[in-house]
């Protein structure tokens, strides 16, 4: 039989593990302390960066509202008064000659779905001078409405697609059951090529301005054929 006897004056520890498990705490929250501290500089940067860009681009808009005002406070005065009639009838006789029913309908006939028809459509200027057409369509499946507005987003031909109302018929009424409204704004052919903010604008400077709006409106509509697919 072994007995172990200590006659140390202190009993006995494992110093040696005790230090190896500090130093590999130590390490493992130094090496999380400088990837806070490194996110932190990161964040503090772009911060900087993205406050500089939203300051430039302030300094931009504040620059172009006071070209504005300064054109159109030279547009209203009394000496300036002919040229901007001038300039409003020349913009709704861009606007007229721009609209084409020959082209929007070759336009819409490659995306139409094929269970799904238009029952009316007719063009509107909107309050900015964007050309904005209303959409009937009347579908036998209920995801062609959706499908249409997803085909026109895509489309270079038009911009702001969305549906306005939904309505479902009675079953035994008609085949086609579900009548969508839609909106979406068009793009003329000289526009297209364009980013999507660049189409709708370049739409609303080619069409007419607010002031023209109501005469050129029912002058251009008439009658509105259906389309059917």
């Amino acid at each position: 039989m072994e007995i172990t006897l200590n006659f140390a004056s202190e009993p006995y520890q494992q110093v040696q593990r005790f230090l190896l498990r500090w130093r590999l705490i130590l390490s493992v929250t130094a090496i999380l302390c400088l990837a806070l501290l490194y996110g932190s500089v990161t964040t503090c940067l772009s911060w900087h960066t993205t406050r500089k860009q939203v300051i430039g681009l302030k300094k931009q808009i504040e620059q172009q509202d006071r070209i504005k005002a300064n054109a159109e406070a030279f547009l209203n005065r009394p000496e300036s008064r002919r040229t901007r009639l001038t300039a409003d009838l020349l913009n709704a006789a861009f606007a007229r000659k721009a609209f084409s029913w020959t082209e929007v309908f070759a336009d819409l006939e490659p995306i139409m779905p094929p269970k799904l028809h238009v029952t009316s459509i007719h063009p509107e200027f909107t309050a900015d001078g964007r050309l904005e057409l209303h959409l009937t369509v009347a579908a036998s499946v209920r995801d062609a409405g959706v499908d249409l507005v997803r085909k026109l987003e895509q489309s270079s031909h038009f911009a702001q697609a969305q549906i306005i109302d939904e309505k479902q018929q009675n079953e035994h009424s008609s085949a086609e059951i579900f009548q969508y409204s839609i909106t979406a704004v068009y793009i003329p052919g000289f526009v297209r090529g364009k980013t999507v903010a660049e189409k709708v604008d370049l739409a609303g400077t080619a069409n007419t301005p607010p002031g023209e709006m109501a005469a050129n409106q029912s002058a251009m509509q008439g009658e509105q054929p259906s389309v059917r697919h």
